[in-house]
């Protein structure tokens, strides 16, 4: 399309953190907690209006006013002097360096804010909405420090429905909740090691519901026409508008949570019932968490289905004889296939998965 391809958004900037840790609750986000919580128990209604007309301006209203008192002290790393480590990053205007509790603070409740205002336009399924606001909730409560901090910029988002934009905006939550479940996948890691099963189990059941908060951000991102993705989102991730074809694979965050859920297979690989005899509640999370890894796939499938159907993978262009459905619906049946053992109600259907 050359020189008429559209390029991507100028939203801010978002910084992530370089290392990840589990940090205090931010402060003065009980409130937007509460709003967030209502969001999710009305967003699935039979009747709409419920959940987006009443709870989802409210959980709006109280996460701008609680990014607006975060700018009443000191100045916030806006990230535009670090580099981009990849190419995706540089794409979806994300920064990842060492920056301070406060700043990350900010930054995570800046994104909250933006895919909150976005649900006012995008068409998303109520049970998605019902999980992106269970995980924008823990986001809040477990992933900032206390203290107030300044940024305007971040302050004043007025989105008007933009469905590249709504892609950007939204893959920084995607970010966001795959950072998080990486967390505390480490945590519970790290209490298996000192034979914490409760400790480990609560960390594990914290994972699942940023699993399922990051599938539905992934389908909120998705809230796309097939001819508009076609035609005004891909280009922009291909040449000329981007130095190289981008792809997921190549998401830093995402490798990040799938290689935590690696390492945590790698020391918690009895199955279910051995598992069970032990603890109940550690084999009852792992299984959560890994059904939640599972459905984030499958429903993967159906989104690259929707939006690109027969077409092959941006990466998958010059080689290869399989399209993104059928090269995702593999990997579906390799983690099924992992999983079996592990969960009480795998896939019986497996033996041609090898």
């Amino acid at each position: 399309m050359g020189s008429s391809v559209r390029a991507a958004p100028r939203v801010p900037l978002v910084v992530l953190p370089a290392t990840t840790e589990v940090l205090e609750p931010i402060s003065g986000a009980a409130t937007v907690a509460v709003a967030l919580d209502r969001l999710s128990r009305l967003a699935a209604e039979p009747d709409r209006r419920i959940g987006l007309d009443a709870a989802l301006p409210i959980a709006v209203r109280e996460c701008r006013r609680l990014l607006v008192a975060q700018t009443c002290a000191g100045p916030v790393d806006n990230g535009e002097r670090m580099p981009a480590d990849f190419h995706v990053h540089e794409y979806f205007g994300v920064r990842r360096g060492k920056v301070s509790a406060r700043d990350a603070a900010v930054h995570a409740t800046a994104i909250v804010y933006r895919a909150l205002v976005d649900l006012g336009f995008a068409t998303v399924d109520g049970n998605d909405i019902a999980a992106e606001a269970t995980g924008m909730r823990l986001a809040l409560t477990s992933a900032g420090a206390k203290g107030k901090h300044e940024n305007g910029p971040l302050v004043d988002y007025r989105p008007d429905g933009d469905g590249l934009e709504r892609w950007i905006v939204t893959h920084h939550l995607y970010f966001l909740f795959n950072v998080r479940a990486a967390d505390h996948i480490r945590l519970a890691i790290g209490a298996l090691g000192e034979r914490r099963w409760q400790a480990a189990a609560e960390s594990l059941r914290v994972a699942a519901e940023y699993v399922r908060a990051l599938t539905a951000a992934m389908a909120h991102s998705a809230a796309l026409s097939r001819d508009y993705y076609r035609d005004v989102v891909r280009p922009t991730m291909s040449p000329p508008a981007a130095p190289t074809e981008l792809t997921g694979r190549m998401q830093p965050e995402h490798r990040a949570y799938r290689r935590g859920l690696g390492a945590l297979l790698d020391v918690l690989d009895q199955p279910y019932d051995e598992l069970h005899a032990r603890s109940p509640a550690l084999a009852t999370a792992r299984e959560e968490l890994l059904d939640a890894d599972l459905l984030d796939i499958e429903r993967h499938v159906c989104v690259a289905d929707a939006l690109v159907r027969a077409d092959r993978s941006l990466v998958q262009q010059e080689r290869g004889s399989e399209n993104a459905v059928a090269t995702l619906r593999q990997m579906r049946h390799q983690r099924a296939a992992r999983y079996r053992p592990l969960v009480r109600y795998g896939d019986p259907l497996l033996s041609y998965a090898d």
